[in-house]
């Protein structure tokens, strides 16, 4: 009998991409789901966000780096000299200011990464390399060595990893099978012909008798105006930087000389020296 399990990854707070992603998931037959962390950030997604992923039969979830940065903020971590610190920590007294304690506990207590067995193929899974959330060492164009350091364990046959918001599958060198579902909340490609391509993407993993049937990378149209309204709606920080996001795919979480601009703008190292007592 054929069993299909959603892999989705870095929600980053996009709550209308992810809705569209499970509606699409539900009609081709998805009846698990792997979440591969971030699920937070920067965008608006907060308690209903996680009400709602509550109610889906996830069996494995990850902890990713943006999670982490929400947790290190909410701690008092970060500086308030670097403007991206400020706009990371402002951004999560947002989160913090809308999300239930249980919600938050529940990232403290997730996992880097978690092992699965299914029809016999013993799988890594993980935000980016087991031992580590963050960085670039799993670039999609990056070496094929680089790629065999997910398999810590030989006996891997396959690993499967966020982080990089680019769909792929390829091998390492001994040919176990690596996978990534890109991103549901924060699409985007670096090549010309494909940057106007934001759609949701997700994975699909078919298991059948004889191991593993299909590997599927999806992309899923979502209502990029709905969600900048809810932005709206519910005050979410740093907004014309969402818009941007959403409507063109560039970031700017490390351009120093923009957030600055923006962080005295609009107040923002005042409101985080007021909530958090820096």
């Amino acid at each position: 009998m054929n069993h299909k399990i959603g892999i989705i990854s870095d929600i980053h707070g996009n709550f209308t991409a992810l809705k569209a992603v499970i509606e699409d998931a539900k009609k081709s037959g998805v009846t698990e789901y792997w979440l591969l962390g971030d699920i937070v950030l920067p965008g608006p997604g907060a308690n209903e966000l996680f009400d709602y992923l509550s109610t889906l039969p996830i069996t494995v979830k990850v902890r990713g780096n943006w999670d982490d940065c929400f947790l290190e903020a909410i701690g008092k971590e970060n500086s308030l000299e670097s403007p991206s610190d400020v706009y990371i920590t402002r951004l999560s007294q947002y989160l913090k200011e809308n999300l239930d304690e249980k919600y938050i506990d529940e990232l403290r207590s997730t996992p880097l990464y978690i092992e699965k067995e299914v029809n016999g193929i013993k799988i890594l899974i993980s935000h980016n390399l087991p031992n580590q959330n963050w960085g670039r060492g799993l670039l999609a164009t990056n070496s094929t060595e680089d790629f065999d350091k997910l398999f810590t364990d030989s006996d891997y046959d396959m690993a499967i990893y966020g982080h990089i918001h680019t769909q792929l599958i390829r091998y390492s060198s001994k040919m176990q099978i690596i996978l990534n579902p890109g991103t549901v909340g924060q699409p985007f490609s670096m090549w010309k012909k494909f940057e106007k391509d934001l759609r949701a993407q997700y994975a699909i993993l078919e298991f059948d008798d004889f191991g593993l049937g299909s590997i599927q990378l999806k992309k899923v149209l979502f209502n990029i105006e709905e969600e900048l309204e809810l932005a709206k709606k519910e005050n979410l920080p740093y907004l014309d930087l969402y818009e941007e996001q959403l409507k063109t795919g560039v970031v700017h979480t490390h351009d120093e000389e923009l957030l600055e601009k923006i962080n005295l703008k609009e107040g923002y190292i005042a409101d985080l020296k007021e909530y958090f007592n820096f």
